[in-house]
């Protein structure tokens, strides 16, 4: 494996320079434009003294000094909004079933002995919501969203060691075959195989 793929670092990926050096100024935003093996690749973006990216500006430029532009904070509120939303409705939905056996209880209570009152089946349960990380169990497979490190590479598939609590995935191994975990944030629901 390559520095950049120990990484999780793909051509393409979106870094941010942490210091200035080799023609690029601290805080610019450049581009992987290819990975040639070191920790110092060619990366692609308006640079003051090199044009090495195919002829266009981009340097040689070390990993210590970048740091890689993962998903917007837009993109993050939107994701904990639509969390946010699914348990507002999951307990709405639980008030409502409460409401509803309280109100044929009370039935039952004024319509008093021989009769009966049997609650209307609503027809087959919802499947879980598999948005919702609480409802992950052992042995799924969740997709990693947004990277971490050299521990998880956004795209890849990993197999859960644990239930999930509404904040953290426990996986079975992460990139460098540890246990590990992190924050169900990074990750999606992909599968859960036939048991």
């Amino acid at each position: 494996m390559t520095p950049c793929e120990k990484m999780g670092y793909k051509v393409g990926d979106k870094f941010k320079v942490l210091s200035s050096v080799e023609g690029f100024t601290e805080g610019q935003e450049i581009e992987l434009y290819e990975d040639d093996g070191t920790d110092m690749p060619l990366f692609s973006g308006e640079n003051n003294y090199h044009n090495h990216a195919g002829g266009n500006p981009g340097a040689y430029f070390p990993l210590s000094e970048v740091e890689k532009i993962t998903s917007s904070a837009s993109e993050r509120q939107a994701k904990t909004n639509t969390i946010t939303r699914l348990k507002a409705a999951h307990a709405a939905r639980q008030a409502a079933e409460a409401e509803y056996q309280s109100a044929l209880q009370a039935l039952r209570d004024e319509l008093g002995e021989g009769f009966k009152v049997e609650a209307v089946p609503a027809g087959p349960e919802p499947e879980e919501d598999m948005n919702d990380p609480a409802n992950w169990r052992e042995g799924d497979l969740v997709r990693c969203v947004e990277g971490y490190g050299n521990q998880f590479e956004a795209g890849r598939i990993y197999k859960l060691r644990a239930d999930c609590s509404e904040s953290w995935v426990s996986v079975e191994e992460d990139d460098e075959g540890d246990p590990n975990g992190l924050h169900a944030s990074h990750f999606e629901f992909h599968s859960r195989p036939a048991r």
